[in-house]
């Protein structure tokens, strides 16, 4: 009896634990768009929208499949274990013509271009932020990117949710003065989570407000001069750095991204992304060629 029912289960469900029926792209915590649904949900008024662009062309494609993946799991990552009420997590698979010609309105490289990019779009705002082309793709580098551009939130060593708040408050102010109150407002939550934490989360709340101070002392720039600094000790393998002392620079490394915005890192909308549509050539069937993998 237990049998017969572990066989209907199995056959209900695909292979992904995903009802029969439903899309096999379908993930938990990623919306699935297309040319229609697409321009319902972008722009967003109130919540910016990260979305994956990817080919069906190239699946199986050991790199391209990584990347894919590896957005899944930061997108199911951040909804269930992160601060991303702001935030919609999407993703646009090219099969068919429709979207195709969706995905080179978005970016006209993507005519050609088919591994898989990610998108970053504003509330009220339908002009793509491109992730960086040729940048690793995995949970850290993304959250670093999506936690610079909104108020996104996932936990790496060194960093606390409250401090992270109060850095994007510190770095939205347009007033020194409004600077300094974030500083007595973040000493006092220093203090207040030593208590909870204990004497060992000092060392990273005061970094933080050691951060802000500078920035008051010698700008924003400070910030990226400071992470360009770090980064390159903690990744240079010759000099002579304990493993303590590198993993102290890479919590620094970790809080300073908490002060960083896309401006700071150089990104902002692609004014350079004329939109434009593929043409469908004549006789093409393009169901045969998304069933056998190939290139449309």
């Amino acid at each position: 009896m237990l049998g017969s029912i572990l066989v209907l289960l199995l056959s209900v469900l695909g292979a992904q634990g995903l009802l029969k029926g439903k899309s096999a792209y379908e993930r938990r915590g990623v919306s699935l768009l297309d040319a229609t649904t697409f321009r319902k949900v972008v722009p967003r008024d109130d919540i910016s929208v990260l979305l994956l662009v990817w080919n069906e062309a190239v699946k199986g494609d050991y790199g391209a499949d990584s990347v894919v993946e590896d957005y899944y799991v930061f997108a199911e990552r951040a909804e269930y274990e992160g601060y991303s009420d702001n935030v919609l997590f999407t993703q646009l698979v090219v099969n068919n013509w429709p979207n195709r010609n969706l995905s080179i309105e978005i970016d006209s490289t993507l005519e050609e271009y088919y591994y898989p990019r990610i998108y970053y779009f504003k509330p009220g705002d339908g002009t793509p932020i491109p992730y960086p082309q040729f940048h690793s793709i995995n949970t850290i580098a993304l959250n670093r990117f999506l936690s610079t551009a909104t108020t996104f939130y996932l936990g790496v060593p060194g960093t606390n949710k409250d401090m992270y708040m109060l850095a994007r408050s510190f770095i939205a102010s347009e007033t020194v003065e409004a600077m300094q109150s974030i500083i007595i407002e973040t000493k006092e939550k220093v203090k207040a989570l030593t208590e909870v934490h204990g004497t060992g989360f000092l060392t990273y709340g005061n970094y933080y407000v050691k951060t802000m101070e500078k920035v008051i002392a010698s700008g924003i720039s400070h910030v990226k001069k400071e992470l360009s600094r770090l980064e390159d000790l903690v990744s240079d393998a010759t000099k002579k750095i304990s493993v303590e002392k590198r993993n102290e620079l890479q919590t620094r490394v970790n809080i300073l991204h908490n002060f960083m915005t896309l401006e700071g890192l150089g990104l902002a909308p692609d004014s350079e992304m004329t939109p434009r549509r593929a043409v469908k050539p004549v006789g093409l069937d393009l169901d045969a060629i998304t069933a056998k993998g190939m290139e449309l």
